[in-house]
């Protein structure tokens, strides 16, 4: 429908008020938009068995969920937390004063997590991880 070269204010959804702030950007032509990635595009990981994990790596677990805390830290702050038992070992993922991650994470869940992994004393933890929660036999992607 549209050649490479069409100016970026006739592709349908951006119109002439649009293309302004797509021209902030350096896309002037359709073809550019083909080509513009976002800043903190992050590349799909495998899911990494509890024995290969490595400090300070991005991987993806996939576990069930063992427990769950909230808990205020100070005046304001929060932390809420989840406890994922994966093949081998646990895994602890944390999100600070984000309480809302816990509305749709029950007990007993399966989730597959994303994120930076690190030992924290004698546990692996993720600091607000990406996660899915899974569905029964749902294929495991990152």
């Amino acid at each position: 429908k549209y050649q490479l070269g069409t100016p970026v204010q006739f592709v349908q959804g951006v119109g002439s008020q649009r293309a302004p702030l797509f021209e902030k950007l350096g896309l002037t032509r359709a073809g550019d938009l083909l080509f513009y990635f976002p800043r903190d595009y992050q590349p799909p990981v495998e899911i990494v068995a509890f024995s290969k994990l490595k400090t300070d790596t991005r991987v993806s677990v996939v576990g069930t969920v063992v427990d769950r805390e909230f808990r205020g830290i100070s005046e304001g702050r929060s932390m809420a937390g989840v406890l994922l038992q994966v093949e081998g070992g646990s895994v602890r993922l944390k999100w600070f004063n984000q309480p809302y991650r816990l509305e749709n994470i029950s007990h007993g869940a399966r989730i597959q997590a994303t994120g930076v992994i690190k030992m924290a004393g004698f546990v692996w933890e993720m600091i607000h991880p990406e996660y899915k929660i899974l569905e029964d036999e749902e294929d495991l992607s990152p």
